[in-house]
Parts: C-alpha cells; structure tokens; sequence
C-alpha cells in the first residue's frame, strides 16, 4: 500500500544514456528495482531523466536516489539539497567520483593510488604532456566523468 505524505515521496534521476556505454538498459533497471523496492516500503517514487528535472528546487521531493552524473543535472540537484532534499547518492559524493577530485582528495587523505597526471586534452603533445609515461604502459582515462563510449579511450 502506497503512502502519499509528501514526506514519502522520491525522485529517482536516471544516468545519462551517454554515461552508460553498452549499459544503457543495465542501470535503468538498477534505479528502478531501487524504486520498487521503495514503493513496497510505502513510498512514492516518480522517475525522471536528468533532462527532465525541474529547475525550481521548491516542489521537489524530500528524498533523491539518483545515478546521473553530469556536471548541470548535480547543479540542479544541489539546489534541491540546499532546500532540504536529502540525496542517496548525494551531489558531492557523485562529484567526488570523478577522477580531477579522486585523485585530488586520494593524494590529500594519503589513500593509496596509481600515480595519476591530468593533462588538458587540449594541450600540444610536447613538453610535459608527451612523455607522461616515461615507456611505462600506462592507461589514459577522462578526468571528470566515467565511460562516455562503449570501447576504450
């Protein structure tokens, strides 16, 4: 039986399609079988994609679980947090998951890590940015988000 108090209420935002790669059906079943799960403890759950959430944060729903990533979507949601929205999967967690902050936050905490170099894409391929692997195999990944395309970088 389902409760309608706005307090049991839930927005559940989907990934990006593009932040899916070959996953695409995968983690819309995730968020959903997370929201069936929380519609059988009595909650409300409306889904919506990342480009379908409303700017204004005042008729959002208390509570967020989320798996979107992109960088205007965690502003929206921040906004929601900043009028009471409590998130699984929270704004600064989700941003921390990216790679410019990981390593930022790793090297800081003393965390174990790869050694890890952010170069702009943009940058001519002389001076720092051509020999970052000094011959050593190394793996070139993005530094904000994760895949964006189903095969490698």
């Amino acid at each position: 039986m389902r409760d309608d108090r706005p307090e049991r209420h839930c927005l559940a935002v989907y990934r990006e399609l593009a932040h899916s790669p070959g996953r695409e059906t995968d983690d819309a079943e995730i968020l959903r079988a997370t929201g069936a799960h929380l519609e059988r403890a009595g909650f409300a759950v409306s889904y919506v994609t990342p480009d379908e959430l409303p700017e204004d944060p005042t008729g959002a729903p208390p509570s967020l679980f989320v798996m979107c990533e992109r960088l205007g979507a965690l502003e929206t949601l921040r906004r929601y947090e900043e009028v009471g929205a409590t998130g699984v999967n929270g704004v600064g967690g989700i941003r921390n998951t990216y790679r410019d902050l990981t390593i930022q936050r790793f090297e800081k905490d003393g965390v174990p890590f790869p050694r890890s170099v952010l170069v702009e894409s943009a940058a001519p391929l002389d001076g720092e940015g051509l020999d970052l692997a000094n011959g050593t195999p190394c793996w070139v990944k993005r530094g904000d988000v994760h895949a964006t395309e189903a095969g490698p970088v």
